[in-house]
Formats: C-alpha cells, structure tokens, sequence
C-alpha cells in the first residue's frame, strides 16, 4: 500500500482567506503554517497541494497569476519557494508528491528554525506588487466546478526524508475550502422513459449553474408545456408531478421554466407510452466514475449518493483505478463494497461493484455480477498480461468494459468476458477515425507499445470480428456519475450515458441487459433508442437471408439525421426527420457475416448509438 502516513505534532496549516468562493471567480489565498513540537529545522520542508482546477501556482514571474510568495516573522530564518506544476499518477520518491490530487507548493527552511507556535506565512496569487493597477496579474481563478477542495499540507520537519514513499507525513487536518456554485442558469428535466397510458408523469427537476453545478433546488411555481398547452405545477422535493399521457399521444417532451425566472428553462427527454417489445423498459446509468480512493473527489458513498439523488440515474458504479493516487488500498476496496451493497435497492436503484484496470498498455474496467470481487493490479506481475488475468475473471463471473480513453488490450480477446465497449465518455468518442468529437489522443495513445492495443475503435474493433455491444459513461472525476463534465485537470464534454433494455431494476436484470448487449450509449441527452432485425432486438446474433429492420427514435432535440450502419458503412440515411423518427428497410447479405448498428445525430451535435445485431448467411 503506497501511501503516505499521517504523523501527530507537526503542526497544522490553516487557510486565512475568508470562504466559501463562487464557482470560476479568482482570488487570492493567505495561508499559515503553525510549527507543531517537532519544529521545523534547518533542510526541512513543507507541502501543499493546490487542487487541480485552481491557477497553477508559480514563483518565477511576480507579473503573472499564481505568483507564490512565502515569509517568515522570525528574525533569521530563510525560506525557498519552489512548485512541481507536473501531473503525476502515483507517488513519486524524487518528487516528494503524487500530482493525483493537484500542484505542489514547497517551502523549504534554508536557514534557521521553527520552534513550536512560530509561523510561516504563504500567499498564493500574490498581486501586491502591481496593487490594483488594471495591467497588473489577476487573482488565480477559482474552479468552476463546485465543491469541497482540501489544501493538502505534509512536512518533512528536517530534512531527512524520513517519511514513507515520498519523505513527508500527512499533517492529521489539512485545510479545506468550499466552492459554491453560481446562480442557476437552466434546467435539467428528467422523467422515467417509459409509462402507461394513465400513470400520472414525475419530472425530476436538476438546476444547474454555467458550469453544470447542480444547485439547490429553488422550490416554487414552474411553467410546463405540453401538448401544445401551458401549465402552472409546484415543484415538491424537486420533482412537478404531471398528468398521464392519455390516449391520444404515443410520447410527449415537457418544456419547464421558472416561473419568476422565465428564461430559466428546460426540456426534458421523451417519455415513451409502453414499453418495448412488450417486456423492456428503458434504465440509465453511468457505470464509470472514480472517487478520491483514486483520482477523483468525494467518498464512494457521495458519489453513489449523486447519481441516484442528483442525476436522476437508475443504474451506476465505481470504478476507481487499481494504481493511481496510490495503489487501492484493500481497506479502500472493502469500503467500497460495503457502500455499493448498501445502495443497492432493486427497484430503486442499482450498482455494480467494479474498479479500473491499468497496464502498460490498456485501461479496462473490470465489473462484477454480484457484491464481491477482486482487484487485481494491472501493474503487478501477478495480473500484468491477459493470460494471468482473463481466467480468474472468468471463474468470478465477471465482464471487461475496454476504456478507450487509452486503449484496450486486445490480445486476450475472450468474448465470455469482453461483451461491450465503451463507445464515448467525456473525453470524446471512439466509434471511428475522425469521427465528431473523436478522443484527441485516440489513435496516437501515450501507453501504445504493442500490437494488441493497436486498433483503437470500434469499427476497427468490430473489423477485426470481435461482437461487442457499446455503452457511455462520464469517466468523472469530480464524484459526479450521470452530471460531469470535469476530468482531473479541465472541463471536458459533457459525459455519456448508458441505456439498457431490461425487464425491471434489479442489477441481476440490469446486468444480463449490458451482457446480452441489449443497450445503446449516448453522449449525454437520454434519446430514446429502438433497434431490432427480423423482430430480434440490438444485441443479437441470427442467421437470415432477408433482413427486415426497423429503427424507432425519439430526440432528446431536434433531429438532425438517423443512419443505418452497415459494415462500416451508412446503407440508410433519414435527414432531418424533426423529433420523432420511425422507418424499416429491407436487406440482402453482403458477407458471411455483416453488422449493422444505428447511428443519431442530434442538431446540437449530441449522439446516439445503438449496439450491432450481427447477421449471417442463412
């Protein structure tokens, strides 16, 4: 277990500046360090990590933002600034700091020495040279995402290093600092996809900031529009309850605004009267996101909290990395499965217990059926290549969802284990070459170092013959499934969804939906998706000569166009087709084997995809 220890009399730091801070302001921060009884001597230093989304502290340049200056009230004593702005992923000994977590101001003791109670004082965004001149450096800018951020304070009171992995030992209470988010800027409407003719209609109800920032829910009247009509509801708890579709509407959209605020608004998804093929109702989730047991923020508890009261979501994970920030602790394992067992509420709410596997040469998330499970590190020699690791995965039941965000390892393809892939998340998409909001890095990834990562999308995966199913998720960083758009550093797209056919909300159902590939992803907005071949639903495998499919779909917005794929190829293309899309085609083979899957595309440029159905010759 790579991580650092907490030591007792070390002093303590605090942060001077009066919070909370709004969300993207800028601000100057004064803090102080306290010498506990061990003091600080001659050769020692201190640590603190600025959180990453703050300005990237600096020393060099007093005439640019983030100049750091530090002093010292006592006659004597000399002090060197100095700061490590590189991210790293683990700890590193030469550099005394993991940059999981931020950028790292040191400030080391040159000469003299801190006894008990006296002080060093640091300024982080010192402007006092230029004053308040309007060509002077600006305060450093704030994040713009909301939360709770921790100054992170560790010492290594003389030098000697002696601390474990890097030299220095935690300070017991490092000081924390809220940032709020801005007032509300639109709304996020969410209802369950599917419903019957005469079941009344519950709109969740997000507000959210310029910077997604969810904020408090401002209870009131609101205006919703439907059916061509303007209606007066007041929001209980967050959610407007609404009158059933009746009989004469097959879907409706609904339109919210604030009432006091009128161009406050929102539309939500659609809401589908039935369900699918009789039996399936529609579920969302987002199954990839990492908590602060690896490189994100909050508690695994806070984040399964979000996505079930915050997004809105019926499904989630967590799927912190196995060596990032340090390696997952198993005490931090164990405190994950206790806190997905106890959210676990079929019907309610479903999760899965899962982390995110790291090798040289792949990012994998690694998923179980059940409570329990294994972390095996991927930078272990016990689980570093696919024959070490595919057969214990495979007598624990479990799936591989491949992370494109920096390649799979192909080369222990087992299609028992690997049934989808992860099409899109934050970070952008990877369904081809080129492809719209392609993932900057995809086909030039930094761990490429062997020809079973080689091929990094889908249609190179599906090329290669490989039947895999996609889904979507956020990847967030900021404890934020369903509701991200903020990786460890910047802001990002938005994240994706997972949507699966399942014939209820228990994760046994929910579980065999994404194996069965029963499921589609998006890029975000939950755009209602059908697919099926010769009456065989997205997912499946079939022989058959003629090929009748049918593609059903209803916009999260307006539609721009809905394609068929076919072998890489669009063989159908409907432009323009308004909210609402519904067409069947008729086909012949083409190989032995062809795919096809359906592609949307939104007018605001957000997408849809369902998984394949493969068809053979007859």
């Amino acid at each position: 277990m790579l991580k650092e220890k907490m030591l007792k009399g070390l002093g303590c730091l605090e942060i001077m500046t009066a919070g909370p801070l709004l969300a993207g302001s800028r601000a100057s921060i004064a803090l102080r360090y306290t010498a506990g009884p061990k003091g600080l001597k001659k050769g020692g230093s201190l640590r603190i990590t600025i959180p990453h989304g703050f300005t990237t502290p600096q020393v060099d340049e007093f005439y640019k933002e983030g100049f750091v200056t530090v002093g010292c009230p006592k006659e004597g004593v000399s002090l060197a600034p100095g700061v490590v702005s590189k991210i790293f992923c683990a700890y590193r000994a030469e550099l005394g700091h993991s940059g999981a977590f931020g950028k790292n101001i040191f400030v080391r003791l040159e000469q003299g020495e801190l006894l008990e109670g006296e002080i060093i004082e640091i300024t982080y965004g010192d402007i006092s040279y230029y004053g308040s001149e309007s060509w002077g450096p600006r305060p450093p800018r704030v994040p713009e995402l909301s939360g709770i951020f921790e100054f992170t304070a560790a010492v290594d009171c003389d030098g000697s290093k002696a601390g474990p992995v890097t030299g220095y030992y935690l300070l017991p209470d490092s000081p924390k600092l809220a940032v709020l988010p801005q007032r509300t800027r639109r709304l996020i409407a969410l209802a369950e996809s599917n419903t019957e003719e005469k079941e009344r209609v519950r709109l969740k109800v997000i507000q959210v900031d310029r910077y997604l920032n969810p904020v408090q829910a401002e209870a009131g009247e609101f205006k919703v529009e439907f059916a061509g009509k303007q209606h007066t509801c007041h929001l209980e708890n967050g959610v407007l309850e609404l009158p059933p579709l009746g009989s004469s509407a097959n879907y409706m959209t609904y339109q919210v605004s604030m009432k006091t605020r009128p161009r406050v608004s929102g539309s939500s998804n659609p809401v589908k009267k039935g369900n699918y093929m009789g039996q399936f109702n529609l579920y969302w989730g987002d199954i990839h996101a990492h908590s602060s047991f690896s490189d994100g923020l909050g508690t695994p508890e806070d984040l399964l909290a979000f996505a079930r009261d915050t997004a809105g979501l019926d499904f989630s994970a967590v799927t912190d990395h196995d060596d990032i920030g340090p390696y997952l602790a198993e005490s931090e394992w164990a405190e994950t499965g206790k806190a997905v067992s106890s959210f676990n509420e079929p019907g309610q709410f479903v999760t899965f217990l899962a982390y995110e596997y790291r090798s040289e040469l792949a990012d994998m998330v690694v998923y179980y059926p059940s409570g329990e499970g294994k972390v095996m590190c991927g930078k272990s020699r016990e689980w570093n290549s696919p024959e070490k690791l595919l057969p214990k995965l495979k007598s624990l039941g479990a799936m591989i969802i491949p992370h494109q965000h920096f390649g799979a390892d192909w080369r222990g393809f087992d299609p028992e284990i690997y049934r989808v892939m992860e099409i899109y998340s934050q970070h952008g998409s990877a369904e081809y070459r080129g492809c719209p909001r392609q993932i900057p890095f995809l086909t030039r990834q930094l761990q490429k170092n062997s020809a079973g990562n080689q091929d990094a999308t889908f249609q190179e995966i599906l090329a290669l013959g490989a039947r895999l199913g996609v889904t979507a998720g956020s990847d967030s960083h900021s404890g934020r499934p369903g509701l991200s758009n903020w990786t460890r550093v910047t802001r990002t797209y938005n994240g994706g969804l997972t949507a699966v056919f399942a014939g209820n909300k228990t994760r046994e159902e929910i579980w065999k939906a994404i194996y069965s590939r029963h499921c589609y992803a998006t890029s975000g907005p939950r755009i209602y998706l059908e697919f099926s071949l010769n009456g065989f639903p997205m997912g499946s495998e079939l022989k058959a000569a003629k090929r009748s499919l049918k593609a059903y779909c209803i916009g999260a917005g307006a539609l721009a166009r809905v394609e068929v794929i076919k072998n890489t190829r669009a063989v159908k293309i409907v432009e323009n087709p308004l909210q609402e899309c519904v067409f069947t085609m008729e086909d012949t083979p083409e190989r032995d084997e062809d795919y096809y899957y359906v592609r949307v595309t939104q007018r605001d440029g957000e997408m849809a995809w369902s998984s394949p159905i493969w068809v053979g010759r007859a």
